[in-house]
């Protein structure tokens, strides 16, 4: 069964689009689908958090594709750019 994120994602018809992220003079490129891959490994409560906030871009008719672009940034910025593929 799909999570909340893949589903959003899906509906949204952003689930394979890519996100470029120019840090440390490299781009990075990942999936929207490799950054909702570890939002849904993530504690609950974190879970919790980003999925009310996806809620609150959906009513606002914001972009999630915009607020998944900024967790990939967090998420280099911490890891230097590692992105795990996870199977």
């Amino acid at each position: 069964m799909d999570s909340f994120f893949r589903k959003t994602a899906k509906e949204k018809n952003i689930l394979n689009d890519p996100i470029h992220v120019k840090l440390f003079g490299c781009v990075y490129v990942v999936s929207v689908e490799q950054i909702i891959d570890l939002i849904e490994i993530l504690p609950d409560y974190r879970k919790e958090q980003i999925k009310d906030m996806f809620i609150l871009i959906d009513r606002l008719d914001g972009d999630p594709k915009r607020y998944i672009t900024i967790l990939a940034e967090l998420y280099i910025r911490l890891f230097g750019g590692v992105v795990p593929v996870l199977s």
